[in-house]
């Protein structure tokens, strides 16, 4: 960017910010990495009185982002993007997983060379639901951290080559 300091609020154009990041709580040692791939964020914005119509905005990662959650305990947080939003009253996001065999892993502490793809219920194929309603203000920047809990999403099944994904948001 570059630009207008703290006085550019002048002409604004009713837009604000929305900056997107992850964090992982701590999680079981059985795991010595939790990768998720991020394909896009979308976000839905609630139809209210005298604002615009209802509907959703995207950020796109491109390329998707794998991120490995266990790398994002005690405070670290990894930016998923931001995103020009009107100003307006917004009801939830939707974090979409990647579908590929590679794009969701763990990989054991107890097997530490092998990534194990994990599946992702099919209920999430249009995005991870989190209800987190949100207001964004003409000019001002809304951050959102998405606590990714590795330890109560990752479920392992009786299954070994394969593990469900589900996520608990906080």
């Amino acid at each position: 960017g570059g630009g207008g300091g703290p006085d550019a609020t002048a002409g604004s154009s009713g837009a604000g910010t929305l900056s997107v990041k992850l964090t992982d709580a701590p999680a079981a040692e059985a795991y010595a990495k939790v990768f998720v791939t991020i394909e896009r964020i979308s976000v839905h914005r609630a139809a209210t009185d005298g604002e615009a119509s209802a509907g959703w905005s995207e950020i796109v990662l491109d390329p998707p982002r794998k991120v490995d959650l266990l790398t994002l305990r005690n405070g670290v947080t990894v930016g998923l993007g931001e995103l020009q939003l009107p100003e307006g009253s917004y009801t939830q996001l939707r974090l979409v997983l990647g579908q590929g065999p590679a794009d969701n892993t763990i990989v054991l502490a107890s097997n530490p060379g092998v990534e194990i793809p994990m599946s992702v219920p099919s209920g999430l194929r249009d995005g991870l639901k989190l209800i987190h309603p949100f207001r964004v203000g003409a000019g001002e920047t809304v951050e959102l951290t998405l606590d990714f809990d590795a330890a109560r999403s990752v479920v392992m099944s009786g299954a070994p080559e394969v593990v469900p994904l589900k996520p608990t948001p906080q």
